[in-house]
């Protein structure tokens, strides 16, 4: 079952290079057309980022490609924040914006919050920027849960 699920995720993380790859000029029309110079920037560079770190993991054997898929927070992640502080937990997924639905915690990964977390490391003490100031965490978990559409 193991085996099919990192099959399963592999042919996922491939559909999402290529749609960065291929097809990033409708990506462009679709999301990033008209938008405020400085966003659209940061977000060309968060895709830059994930797509130099797909092409680092997938050719990874089965086993360590499972490891990645526990480690790195992709467009698909379940990623679960502590804060150091109070140790209260909030989890989220990370997902395609066709797929985002803040009340069932699937968060856009061109959010300013996806944003930052797409491509952190299981471990990472994070200083993220919200509204209202900034929210130190730690990536306490990552599963790659297959969510998002490409």
């Amino acid at each position: 079952a193991a085996l099919g699920a990192a099959n399963a995720a592999r042919k996922h993380l491939h559909a999402q290079l290529a749609y960065f790859e291929d097809q990033y000029t409708q990506f462009y029309d679709t999301y990033l057309f008209g938008m405020p110079e400085a966003e659209r920037l940061s977000i060309e560079k968060a895709v830059r980022r994930y797509t130099k770190l797909l092409n680092a993991i997938l050719p990874r054997s089965d086993a360590g490609f499972g490891e990645q898929l526990e480690r790195f927070v992709l467009v698909g992640s379940r990623v679960t924040l502590r804060d150091p502080e109070d140790r209260t937990e909030d989890s989220f997924y990370i997902v395609h914006p066709a797929e985002s639905d803040a009340d069932i915690d699937r968060i856009s990964f061109l959010s300013p919050l996806g944003r930052q977390l797409l491509g952190s490391k299981r471990g990472d003490a994070l200083a993220l920027d919200v509204p209202g100031g900034t929210w130190n965490v730690v990536v306490a978990g990552v599963n790659y849960a297959y969510i998002g559409g490409f």
